[in-house]
């Protein structure tokens, strides 16, 4: 479970090979949407008053155009979920019931 807001690490590369500079930087521009996308989506449903959510790779990749490997491939950072992570909202305690 992590808290809002989210955010997509991606692993650098500080070499000389042009395509792998290239994917380096579309794989940026990809996390930043999808962080984006995340973000605002939580953000809404906090408003109206959800204190976590699960968001799995697939949903995202539909609602952004992203295939889900990428998804799936850039977001693992976020929380190790194999298909998706929990978002919870800053000061809310899963385990208070």
């Amino acid at each position: 479970m992590v808290v809002y807001p989210i955010r997509v690490h991606v692993k650098g590369y500080s070499g000389s090979n042009q395509r792998k500079r290239e994917k380096l930087h579309n794989d940026i521009a990809v996390a930043r949407k999808l962080e984006e996308y995340t973000n605002t989506e939580f953000k809404r449903r906090m408003e109206l008053g959800v204190d976590s959510c699960v968001f799995l790779y697939a949903n995202i990749a539909r609602a952004t155009g992203v295939d889900v490997e990428t998804v799936s491939r850039l977001m693992f950072s976020v929380d190790c979920g194999s298909n998706g992570f929990t978002i919870c909202a800053p000061g809310h305690d899963p385990l208070a019931r």
